[in-house]
């Protein structure tokens, strides 16, 4: 490989890896938020019985 197709491949990784980490935050924030709504949801079982 040439440095201009080695450089290409390297910018290509870097964008796809900052697409892969935004898409892995996203994921674990809706997570966390799905946590908190069913821990909230727990809490108000215990305390209607």
């Amino acid at each position: 490989m040439n440095k201009e197709t080695t450089k290409k491949s390297l910018s290509f990784e870097k964008e796809n890896s900052e697409i892969i980490a935004k898409a892995v935050e996203r994921v674990v924030n809706e997570y966390k938020e799905t946590l908190e709504l069913l821990a909230e949801e727990d809490g108000n079982d215990k305390e209607s019985s």
